[in-house]
């Protein structure tokens, strides 16, 4: 390992590892309504289009930044003149504080799921963000869970579709249906040892243990595999201990129950007490035709997490589609538009590309 790399692994947080690579960093702090308190990580370039980035499931804000400027998009972004903010939602490493609960002490605290963080996180942080850069609209780009929460908030707080000027949704898991990969028989384990109504921590091993031998970090990455879809290739083989540094960083088991949720029903809706107990009330779907700010979608036909069936069934139901971009290669899959050594050339280019055409600088 070199000393780079070794560098990189011994960072502990987003401001640090923003500030290593020669960027201005700031960290900011944003309450929600139900009392949550968020980090916020910005790429400082005052009077710059301000640009939000919200990560998946078991992400951080980190996960944005770790792969370096060469490879990773908010450090291009900011490149090209915006004003780059960073998200950590409720329940990452980053984000556990709360004004009442203490996430090791208090179930309650993991009382949530994605809804909660797009009825809450989501408009907190971009009132925050267009109060700090007095803006009145931002770019959004949402990966996986984080675009997830977005078309919660723009479906039932459909004002906030006013301060989107441009959503790039980065194989948002909105449809399920299609999900090709094995663990989620072992999902459905977890929820019948957990049991309803899933308070807790989704305890995942760190990923350091990954870096433990050269057995143990084979077994790690065909874990990621099996999981997002065979192309454990295309990391940078270098950077493979700064991913297991840094991810996976956190989130509650109902975040996890809820997906699964959608992936049995289809459905597109609020967590769901009846699924669960099987009783008849069940919540109506989240309203998608009330998603009006302008959405760029890109997946991959490798994602085995998401279908293509499954974001051409999104794209038909969203009323302002404005790219419907799926990835040409055969193996991409769910993490490759965040982590793929060859991100800048397959999509990164095409997204600035896209940027540019539909919001000027």
């Amino acid at each position: 390992m070199s000393s780079y790399i070794k560098e990189l692994t011994q960072i502990s947080n987003v401001h640090d590892m923003i500030m290593f690579h020669k960027y201005p960093a700031e960290t900011h702090f944003v309450q929600t309504a139900d009392g949550y308190i968020l980090e916020l990580n910005r790429i400082t370039r005052n009077g710059g289009r301000p640009v939000l980035f919200v990560h998946g499931l078991q992400g951080s804000a980190m996960t944005w930044v770790m792969m370096g400027p060469s490879a990773s998009l908010p450090y291009m972004l900011y490149n090209q003149g915006y004003d780059i903010w960073l998200a950590n939602v409720r329940g990452c490493v980053f984000s556990r504080q709360h004004i009442k609960y203490d996430p090791n002490l208090d179930p309650i605290y993991w009382q949530f799921s994605w809804h909660e963080i797009g009825m809450y996180d989501l408009p907190a942080i971009i009132d925050y963000v267009l109060y700090k850069t007095d803006a009145k609209q931002l770019t959004y780009f949402g990966h996986s869970q984080g675009g997830t929460a977005f078309f919660v908030m723009a479906s039932i707080l459909p004002e906030y579709n006013n301060k989107i000027n441009l959503m790039h949704a980065l194989t948002p898991a909105v449809y399920l249906s299609h999900m090709r990969t094995s663990y989620r028989i072992m999902g459905e384990k977890l929820f019948q040892s957990t049991g309803f109504p899933f308070l807790g921590e989704l305890n995942m091993p760190a990923g350091r243990l990954c870096l433990i031998s050269s057995v143990v970090l084979s077994t790690c990455l065909n874990v990621i595999d099996e999981m997002l879809g065979p192309n454990i290739e295309n990391i940078n083989p270098e950077m493979i201990p700064v991913l297991f540094s840094h991810f996976p960083s956190g989130s509650g088991i109902r975040q996890v129950a809820h997906f699964f949720q959608v992936y049995k029903t289809g459905v597109f809706a609020p967590f769901d007490e009846g699924f669960w107990l099987n009783n008849t009330n069940h919540p109506s779907p989240y309203p998608l035709r009330n998603v009006k700010a302008p959405v760029a979608l890109y997946y991959c036909k490798n994602d085995f997490l998401i279908g293509v069936e499954d974001m051409q069934r999104l794209a038909r139901e969203l009323p302002n589609v404005v790219e419907n971009y799926l990835v040409p290669l055969e193996k991409w899959n769910h993490m490759d538009p965040i982590i793929g050594s060859d991100a800048k050339i397959i999509l990164y280019d095409k997204i600035i590309q896209v940027q540019k055409k539909l919001i000027d600088l």
